[in-house]
């Protein structure tokens, strides 16, 4: 009984702000896609990759920790990399050389 009338006192809370709060019937209404007249609308699409998340104007949404590769880590891969590509062309090089009479 008392899950109940936790229940139904919010939902006459939130009745009575639909009713009497036109800011609350403003942010229902734009979740439902409605709007003002003279109201200018941006869509995005081609997003269906990402997931779909409805939050609520006014809730809070937590970012997750990034992830990030150690600056370590990137400074030898570019550094093996350079030295990669300098033997490379040196051995191309060395055969060039060694093709001409």
């Amino acid at each position: 009984m008392e899950q109940l009338k936790l229940i139904n006192s919010d939902l006459k809370n939130a009745t009575d702000s639909l009713l009497y709060d036109k800011d609350t019937l403003g942010v229902y209404a734009r979740g439902l896609g409605y709007g003002k007249p003279g109201e200018v609308y941006l869509r995005i699409v081609g997003l269906g990759g990402l997931k779909k998340t409805k939050t609520e104007a006014g809730e809070l949404v937590l970012a997750k920790k990034p992830e990030y590769v150690d600056d370590t880590v990137l400074k030898l891969t570019a550094l093996l990399s350079g030295a990669l590509v300098f033997a490379i062309l040196l051995f191309f090089d060395v055969l060039s050389i060694r093709k001409k009479p």
